[in-house]
């Protein structure tokens, strides 16, 4: 079975005039001026043009173009800067494609909230964009600029939902003819196998396509790449094998049961893929100083353990 490479659909640019766009929408009015800023002042990054959008005395707004987008280093020296010039400052670094986005909301000593933006622009993006609001009130403005890039939002929003999810698929299993045991244990691993699925895509791991998820048809077409594409190191499908039991065919998932039950595992399947893809995946773990709105790796353990009965958490590892 072969999967389409890499589609060709128009990507996102995150430059300039999109963030003009964004902020002119949510009540700035943006000054667009073109400074310089030493490259002291911002070590190790490569400052192609800068301008400061935006500057009330509450909140500075820096939009910065550099050649490359590496997040730690960007990171580190937008940190340094904040502690060289403790005032609130609204980072948008660029390379023309993709723009990373920092507020450190506690100052340079506190944590740093990130949104990295790359290819296209979700669904919880748009909401997050959308945090960046402007007010005259400037007290009202300066509790706003502290609820920028709001993470804990966007995780809550995709907990409930993927508990949601979970509940829906076990009633369905059930019906189908799984036992409670059974039924748990497969609403648990197939919804851990498809968030799974969307690091490896991030990673473009999945047949060089970072729209995988998007072609695969149905059950069927999904199983074949749980059970015979990741579990089978001689796959035809351009996947990798991943040597573990996360993939392992379960017994009481028969022949029958894929018959019985494919039409509503089809479009349970539609639906749960249309919930993630609301979200921006990231291989990159959160910390305790930086945090990235998005959904990371650390969550897959999180998630798992929430979907135990109370009385199992925190004795049983992820998967």
């Amino acid at each position: 079975m072969g999967f389409p490479k890499e589609d060709n659909e128009r990507k996102t640019n995150f430059d300039l005039p999109f963030f003009l766009n964004i902020l002119e929408k949510n009540g700035f009015n943006v000054n667009r001026e073109e400074i310089k800023i030493d490259k002291h002042v911002l070590n190790g990054i490569n400052i192609e043009e800068s301008y400061l959008l935006f500057n009330n005395g509450v909140l500075n707004i820096l939009f910065i173009y550099t050649n490359e987008i590496h997040k730690k280093s960007i990171i580190r020296a937008a940190r340094d800067f904040i502690k060289k010039r403790p005032f609130n400052t609204l980072f948008i670094f660029s390379d023309r494609k993709e723009a990373l986005l920092i507020t450190f909301p506690d100052g340079a000593d506190g944590e740093a909230r990130i949104l990295h933006l790359e290819d296209r622009l979700y669904h919880t993006d748009e909401e997050v964009l959308k945090s960046l609001r402007y007010s005259d009130d400037i007290k009202e403005f300066a509790v706003l600029v502290k609820g920028y890039l709001p993470y804990e939002k966007v995780r809550e929003e995709f907990f409930e939902g993927y508990r949601e999810k979970f509940q829906d698929l076990l009633s369905l299993l059930k019906r189908h003819g799984l036992s409670e045991k059974e039924s748990t244990a497969y609403a648990q691993r197939f919804l851990g196998r498809l968030m799974f699925l969307y690091f490896l895509q991030k990673k473009g791991w999945l047949a060089g396509n970072r729209r995988f998820i998007d072609t695969i048809s149905d059950y069927r077409q999904l199983n074949e790449v749980f059970y015979n594409g990741l579990n089978n190191p001689d796959n035809s499908m351009n996947l990798p094998y991943l040597n573990g039991s996360l993939f392992d065919r379960e017994d009481y998932i028969t022949d029958e049961f894929i018959d019985k039950a494919f039409e509503d595992m089809t479009s349970f399947f539609i639906e749960a893929r249309s919930f993630f893809n609301r979200y921006n995946f990231t291989v990159d773990e959160s910390t305790p100083s930086e945090v990235e709105v998005s959904i990371d790796p650390y969550l897959l353990g999180t998630v798992f353990e929430n979907m135990l009965p109370e009385h199992e958490r925190g004795n049983k590892g992820t998967f």
